[in-house]
């Protein structure tokens, strides 16, 4: 795991030594164990680790190393193969990599070191482009190849690593971070109205392909590859290798489902754990991180233990410390807990937001952040997480009313009935459905009076909402649904679009911010497209009880109190006492100078909202949270409002 970042360039690069450098100390928290840098310009070609003076480059690449895998100066980047024809910066795992390597081994190639970043070029050597669709891993890497005068940019299928691209001035400039882009003095720093107007009212970011909340700044969407010439690097070209398909598994029973789950799930967590250091888990004691715990702990066997880390909310309904200590005892492991307090977070809130880039949606991912700082402290370089198990499973609240709109546009009224009565009696779950079964069954362009009527109108008294619509911005809700199984296609849309990338692109940097690997082993490409198969019915039964064919799968592998669970917590915060503990920051930023300048607020609105929330005459709702971010960013970063 890494930081990758470099330019592609027709122009006169001024200061190329000063630039690489800064670019290179913006990194240093993703690769702290080495980093490198590669100049070149026609037949010249130089590399090291102190960039090179009065050198202007066609091509600048530079990495930052976090070692995993090959330990040795053998792994080190930019990686070169066949006598300096192709280059790599990578960053990112290949688990499968002794698999291609003994491929390309029988084929005849040979390899000087053990690490997965030489069979990448091996294997681009040997296929060309189409390499990529026989990695299963977490990727984002760069190939400066030499033969064709071109460069050669890639992401996985489901986009765990991050890389983002933006042309100023005739360059094509890339990197694992924004903070790195923004360090070449060219770059925009505009904010996107669209993506802003969506993150206030739907907490949603991540979710339009290749863009991010800065108009200029783009990133390469999952699966895809992007290729462009030396000769004309701001054309670029961006093709889709890959992307998970729902298809029907007909005949299969449901027993045989469980079995193969079974099989699929070990066998991901098999290669998830291949490292040359210590492997660690993140533990919440929900379904997900204690399949992935109990398995590790099946694999490596009785004999090898290894830590967990885990979140404790210090609230008694979303405290799941019981499931964790049940799983601590089935397993053997060894488990820290942290348990953050407000001021705590009032201390760190720059630090997270700096770790962004972006502004983040919850205080949940302040949550994690503390989990990633305790498994830093512990001298962890690699963890397991459960991240994706419910874009996959349908494990949220909402995928209930996706099923119900199933039954419904088939033309299964009374199971669709049945189903809605049964979730009325759960606490906390009859109005979702209610409310999720509409929003999925009502086109988006009739949202704006049922939103009103539930409480989340589709504006807001502290928006202003003419800075929004006069510039285009569509004030409607970013999920739809037309399809007859609603449910498999909220789950196609959760995964590739409105949920699962911004949830990965929270956990990278909270992972990276502590130099942390963190390993995703539901995010296998078996494993989706075979539960994408699956019938409805084979994810959410008839009683409204999600992850079934999972859970069934993981029978006698997890504890049974896990197993018997049926509600669902997630990673839930005590947010409201948090932004209430931390009332003198919510205060002074509301009533900042930035804040002021900002045209999105209408500032004495916040003012009032905020006052009323302290006082209990308004319901407390995550918009605080989100101007919070905002402000912050735009400070942080010199945003642009225009």
């Amino acid at each position: 795991m890494c930081g990758i970042a470099g330019l592609v360039t027709n122009r006169e690069v001024a200061g190329v030594d000063n630039l690489c450098a800064t670019m290179i100390d913006s990194m240093k928290h993703r690769g702290p164990d080495d980093h490198g840098w590669l100049l070149a310009q026609g037949d010249r070609v130089a590399s090291g680790h102190l960039p090179a003076e009065n050198f202007s480059p066609q091509v600048m690449m530079l990495h930052c190393r976090l070692a995993i895998l090959d330990l040795s100066k053998l792994g080190w980047q930019p990686m070169s193969w066949g006598g300096g024809a192709y280059f790599i910066v990578f960053n990112g795992e290949i688990y499968n990599f002794f698999e291609i390597r003994f491929e390309l081994e029988e084929i005849g190639h040979k390899f000087r070191s053990t690490s997965d970043t030489e069979v990448i070029l091996a294997a681009y050597a040997q296929w060309g482009k189409a390499a990529v669709n026989r990695f299963e891993g977490m990727f984002s890497f760069a190939i400066f190849d030499r033969k064709k005068n071109s460069v050669f940019l890639a992401r996985d299928g489901f986009g765990i690593k991050p890389l983002y691209y933006t042309t100023v001035a005739g360059t094509f400039l890339f990197a694992s971070e924004i903070p790195t882009l923004l360090k070449h003095p060219a770059v925009k720093r505009d904010a996107d109205p669209q993506a802003l107007y969506d993150y206030f009212i739907f907490g949603t970011s991540d979710h339009r392909p290749g863009k991010t909340l800065f108009s200029h700044i783009h990133q390469l969407p999952a699966g895809h590859t992007l290729t462009l010439s030396l000769n004309s690097p701001t054309d670029i070209k961006i093709k889709q290798y890959w992307q998970p398909t729902l298809t029907s598994a007909k005949g299969l029973s449901f027993p045989d489902a469980v079995e193969r789950l079974r099989e699929l799930f070990l066998d991901s967590i098999a290669l998830h754990i291949r490292s040359d250091v210590p492997v660690a888990a993140a533990l919440s004691g929900g379904l997900d991180s204690s399949a992935i715990v109990m398995a590790m702990h099946r694999i490596m066997g009785e004999s090898k233990t290894f830590d967990t880390f885990s979140f404790i909310a210090d609230e008694t309904g979303i405290n799941e410390e019981r499931w964790v200590d049940d799983v601590v005892r089935a397993s053997g492991v060894k488990n820290h807990k942290v348990t953050p307090k407000p001021e705590e977070f009032a201390d760190d809130l720059d630090h997270l937001i700096q770790s962004h880039g972006e502004p983040v949606f919850s205080t949940s991912m302040y949550a994690q952040y503390r989990v990633y700082k305790l498994i830093a402290q512990h001298g962890i370089k690699v963890v397991l997480d459960g991240q994706g198990a419910d874009e996959i499973l349908a494990g949220y609240l909402y995928y209930l009313g996706a099923r119900v709109t199933s039954l419904v546009r088939q033309k299964k009224y009374i199971q669709a009935g049945i189903f809605a009565l049964k979730g009325r009696g759960r606490p906390g779950v009859g109005n979702q459905i209610f409310n999720f079964t509409g929003e999925f069954l009502i086109p988006r362009n009739m949202h704006t009076l049922p939103r009103r009527i539930i409480g989340k109108p589709l504006n807001a008294s502290w928006m202003n909402s003419p800075w929004f619509t006069q510039r285009g911005v569509i004030m409607q809700s970013t999920r739809s649904s037309q399809a007859k199984e609603a449910l498999k296609e909220q789950l196609l849309q959760t995964l590739t679009r409105t949920g699962l990338p911004k949830l990965l692109r929270f956990q990278d940097r909270n992972s990276m911010a502590f130099s942390i690997e963190s390993r995703v082993p539901f995010l296998n490409r078996k494993l989706v497209d075979f539960l994408f198969s699956l019938p409805e019915d084979y994810l959410i039964d008839s009683e409204g009880n999600s992850k079934v064919v999972f859970r069934e799968a993981m029978g006698g592998i997890i504890p049974d109190s896990v197993y018997n669970r049926r509600d669902k917590v997630g990673f839930t915060t005590p947010e409201q006492s948090w932004m209430v503990g931390m009332d003198s920051l919510v205060e002074e930023s509301i009533n900042s100078k930035t804040t002021k300048e900002i045209p999105l607020f209408i500032q004495p609105e916040l003012q009032q909202n905020w006052s009323q929330i302290k006082n209990g005459k308004r319901p407390f709702t995550r918009q605080i949270w989100r101007w919070l971010n905002v402000i912050r960013w735009a400070e942080m970063y010199g945003v642009q409002f225009s």
